[in-house]
């Protein structure tokens, strides 16, 4: 969005200070590239061609991860972020809210990495988006059907759920992935 050109510079200049002894890469214009639209598996990535990713953004990032096989998808404009409707549980499992792009992406992926990938639907948009950290899941509260189906996926891999109140972030168009910068 316009409405955060710039902060890229602050975000380069923090993490260089951080990890002195890594590659930061750029996007450069008129590519753009939101972190809500890249979903990296640990054997792939997808980014989501949005109004806020577009395809040079994404031949930009393939060319810097040039070893990681990467794929796009477009994204429905009522849609902000790819990672609004899919998440990584781990590196076999994608969380995908049950809505008619959801099981579209189904398709698209199971077609372009057939067998690889378990896909488990959540009736609610939220609930898609989960955070793994070490053996804990990080999923957004408040949504007990989709809370429920977590869990048994969790409990079936050995996994602690963790639920956090994410409303106010939620009015703000904003899940546990926006509010996570993870290493």
């Amino acid at each position: 969005a316009s409405t955060r050109d710039g902060e890229q510079i602050a975000v380069h200049e923090a993490f260089k200070g951080l990890f002195p002894s890594i590659s930061i890469g750029t996007v450069n214009s008129p590519g753009t590239l939101d972190g809500g639209d890249v979903l990296f598996t640990g054997k792939h990535m997808f980014v989501g061609l949005s109004n806020r990713t577009n395809k040079e953004g994404f031949n930009q990032i393939s060319k810097f991860f040039s070893d990681i096989p990467s794929m796009s998808v477009s994204i429905p404009s009522n849609i902000l972020h790819l990672k609004c409707i899919v998440s990584a549980f781990d590196d076999n499992t994608l969380v995908v809210a049950d809505i008619e792009y959801g099981r579209k992406l189904v398709e698209i992926i199971s077609k372009h990495y057939s067998g690889v990938y378990q896909f488990v639907l959540v009736p609610d948009i939220p609930a898609s988006n989960v955070v793994r950290i070490g053996n804990s899941v990080l999923i957004q509260d408040g949504f007990p059907n989709s809370q429920s189906i977590l869990q048994t996926l969790a409990d079936k891999h050995s996994v602690k759920v963790v639920a956090l109140q994410m409303s106010e972030m939620i009015k703000a168009d904003g899940s546990l992935t926006c509010g996570s910068i993870l290493f």
